[in-house]
């Protein structure tokens, strides 16, 4: 019972016989209750009846025709009680019978001592159910009082019936229900495992292929078919395994690389403590030289780890920071003002457009500066003294708003532009004369653009600047 399959069809079914069980019961207590209400109805009216047929005799006729009418009266209970399936006795106003519709025997026996009679006899309608001795028949009493002309009690009109009829009639229906029951709840059943077995398969090759994949037995596609939630989960977990692959080559190629970029400094930081031990260090210019040569490196090597820490932490920082929702207009006018406090008056010329309207945005504040610098940082350094630096903010009709940065400088090789955003890669020569960018620096900005949910775009020409944007939704 713990497969979902078994589950799915012990709901199934007790999804159908519930109902149906309640709606059978419902509709039995309905008849039931439905036919005792009008058998006791037509209960009262053979009492009423009789009752008044008896009223009639007594107080219409004169003595002498009393004779022949009771001997009337009685062959008419003969004839009638049978016919309307019911014993009808008339009793005095001490409950004594006087008539018997079916048995002349039970003339002068005392029902006084019953309760409807009891209550009959002071004027009331009354009726009671009763189950026979052997418990095999439900039989209805009703005691009706028959009145004379000052409402004194006269006699009373005493109906019995059994409900033989409507007790077989109930367990007709009963039978007939619970066979409906039976047919409903098979068809139920099969229904159920068909559906659970169509349901569950996927589930089971869904689950098959997840735990393959954790194995390591290779990449993941799962061809599961259908537009429901099964499929869109397949599809889903499909593309959860493809990012897992594309993460793990992230992680392999970084890894590779890192080492790549880190064993030229250590080797140049190896060569020269050899060539010091081995006695260059008795000489001033050459210790120097090689002490200069340790020191490049090693600032290299520092900045390059500081470089790695924040790309490989950036990921954690943008999962667990809390965005802000910003004027976004008003953040990048006291960014660029303070820009333009630490450069002063220096070239290359610096320009800010930035419309005078509300844009909302939730962004890391912190983290889109970081871009924003870094990008910005790239256009002064590739821009002469003679150029200009442009940083454009325009906002989207459908919400999103987009951020350009524009220079005049000398632009990208078009044989670099796929490759500008790579870890590691730089257009800048790498010599000793100065320290040259760790090429980390547009991989960070595209990753913090990601991971808000935006993208990040370069277009340039050789010798006519380059212009960098990114649009955050």
């Amino acid at each position: 019972m713990h497969s979902i399959r078994w589950k799915l069809i012990a709901v199934f079914l007790l999804v159908v016989f519930i109902p149906i069980y309640l709606i059978q019961r419902y509709a039995i207590d309905f008849f039931e209750h439905y036919t005792r209400t009008a058998l006791e109805k037509e209960m009262v009216a053979y009492a009423f009846i009789a009752g008044e047929q008896y009223r009639t005799m007594i107080l219409s006729l004169s003595d002498e025709e009393k004779l022949g009418a009771r001997l009337i009266f009685e062959d008419l209970l003969a004839i009638c009680g049978p016919e309307v399936q019911s014993r009808i006795r008339i009793l005095s106003p001490r409950g004594k019978v006087l008539f018997d519709s079916h048995d002349d025997t039970t003339v002068g026996q005392d029902f006084s001592g019953r309760p409807e009679v009891e209550r009959a006899i002071t004027g009331d309608y009354a009726a009671r159910s009763a189950l026979t001795d052997d418990r095999k028949f439900l039989y209805y009493y009703v005691a009706l009082p028959i009145l004379d002309l000052d409402d004194t009690v006269l006699a009373l009109s005493y109906v019995s019936r059994h409900t033989g009829p409507i007790i077989r009639a109930i367990n007709e229906m009963k039978s007939r229900q619970t066979r409906a029951i039976i047919l409903a709840l098979a068809v139920a059943l099969l229904t159920a495992i068909i559906l659970a077995f169509t349901i569950t398969r996927r589930l089971r090759r869904l689950t098959r292929a997840t735990r393959e994949f954790t194995r390591g037995a290779g990449p993941l596609k799962l061809e599961i078919k259908g537009k429901d939630e099964i499929g869109e989960l397949a599809h889903s977990v499909n593309r959860m395994a493809e990012e897992i692959d594309r993460r793990n080559r992230y992680n392999r190629d970084f890894l590779a690389e890192t080492m790549h970029e880190l064993k030229a400094p250590l080797t140049s930081i190896k060569g020269a403590v050899e060539v010091l031990e081995e006695g260059a260090a008795e000489n001033p210019k050459t210790r120097d030289k090689f002490l200069s040569n340790i020191r490049y490196d090693t600032g290299r090597m520092i900045r390059l780890v500081g470089e790695l820490t924040r790309l490989t932490q950036l990921d954690i920082d943008v999962l667990s920071g809390k965005k802000e929702e910003v004027d976004y207009g008003g953040f990048i006018q006291d960014l660029t003002a303070r820009i333009q406090a630490r450069r002063g008056g220096r070239l290359p010329v610096f320009k800010a457009v930035i419309p005078d309207i509300q844009i909302p945005a939730t962004i890391l504040p912190d983290r889109i500066e970081q871009v924003i610098n870094n990008l910005l940082e790239n256009a002064f350094r590739y821009t002469g003294p003679e150029g200009e630096v442009e940083l454009i903010v325009e906002a989207g009709s459908d919400g999103t708003v987009t951020t350009i940065i524009r220079d005049t400088g000398c632009g990208i090789s078009p044989s670099n532009i796929e490759k500008i955003f790579d870890r590691f890669f730089t257009t800048e020569p790498r010599d000793r004369e100065k320290p040259y960018g760790s090429g980390l620096g547009l991989a960070i900005a595209r990753s913090i653009i990601e991971n808000h949910g935006g993208t990040i775009r370069v277009k340039s020409e050789p010798g006519h600047g380059a212009t960098f944007s990114f649009t955050l939704n």
